[in-house]
């Protein structure tokens, strides 16, 4: 469904392809522009692995992304592909030093 923000399988992870959605995720503070497919705001760990997961299976780039406040340009999709947000995951549910 392009142009709309739509649940996965997963009932937790958001899949968004809406024009602003892709335009927000090609770009961090850095200004410089990559060019994300798709955009997905996982919540656990469980989201994140099946993500990568299914974009290796699929030879599908992933950028994993935080705020997006970064200066280095490292959360662009420069080769295109799927971002996963990491915004969603606002818990520390565990500690292994």
């Amino acid at each position: 469904m392009v142009g709309r923000r739509q649940r996965t399988s997963n009932a937790d992870l958001v899949l968004d392809r809406s024009p602003i959605a892709l335009e927000l995720a090609s770009r961090d503070a850095s200004n410089i522009r990559g060019a994300a497919e798709s955009f997905l705001l996982a919540s656990s760990v469980t989201d994140v692995v099946r993500v990568v997961q299914e974009c290796h299976r699929n030879g599908t780039p992933f950028v994993a992304r935080g705020a997006g406040t970064g200066l280095a340009a490292g959360a662009i999709p420069n080769h295109g592909g799927v971002v996963v947000s990491l915004m969603g995951m606002n818990q520390i549910r565990e500690i292994n030093p």
